[in-house]
């Protein structure tokens, strides 16, 4: 079973979680996969997931504004 769906943004299965708030977390704000799990009450596999998918398909994300100033 993925552990990624589309609701309709890349979401971790289960949760309200989204690929993007994972990939801010880690790298703009430079948390660390278990500290991001932490935060939103995840498993660290969640956040690993959430992490390959991104850079798996990176071209899909365009940057929000506050990102792309970041």
């Amino acid at each position: 079973m993925s552990r990624i769906v589309h609701t309709p943004e890349p979401t971790v299965a289960g949760t309200d979680v989204t690929v993007r708030e994972v990939i801010y977390a880690y790298d703009f704000l430079k948390y660390g996969p278990e500290d991001i799990a932490h935060k939103h009450d995840v498993s660290v596999a969640d956040v690993e997931a959430a992490l390959a998918y991104y850079y798996e398909h990176r071209g899909e994300f365009v940057p929000t504004p506050a990102e792309a100033v970041g």
